[in-house]
């Protein structure tokens, strides 16, 4: 609710967990638009967090939005964002859902 109203908590990882949950919520009703301005609001505060895995996560989340609402070029920008935010241990899943959008583009 604070979100929507543009009002801050006043602390920054309250408002990227905030925005985090928001999206998840909107994701889990299918609203995948809203769902994507707040994981994106979460990779912005995460980015001035210089929170590496937080960008990694939101560049995740929206690249499979992306995928739900057929927008694969746009998903594959942020599959590529996310496999560089990686760590080398963790670019597997974003190798192998890039992989899948590729094939299904052919």
């Amino acid at each position: 609710m604070r979100q929507k109203a543009n009002i801050s908590t006043g602390n920054i990882k309250e408002d990227a967990k905030l925005n985090f949950c928001i999206a998840m919520a909107y994701e889990t009703n299918k609203n995948y638009l809203k769902s994507i301005k707040f994981y994106k609001n979460f990779f912005f505060i995460s980015r001035n967090k210089e929170d590496k895995v937080g960008m990694a996560l939101a560049s995740n989340r929206i690249s499979i939005l992306y995928v739900k609402l057929h927008k694969y070029e746009k998903s594959i920008e942020f599959h590529i964002n996310n496999i560089n935010l990686s760590e080398s241990e963790n670019k597997f899943s974003g190798n192998y859902n890039l992989g899948i959008i590729y094939r299904n583009l052919n």
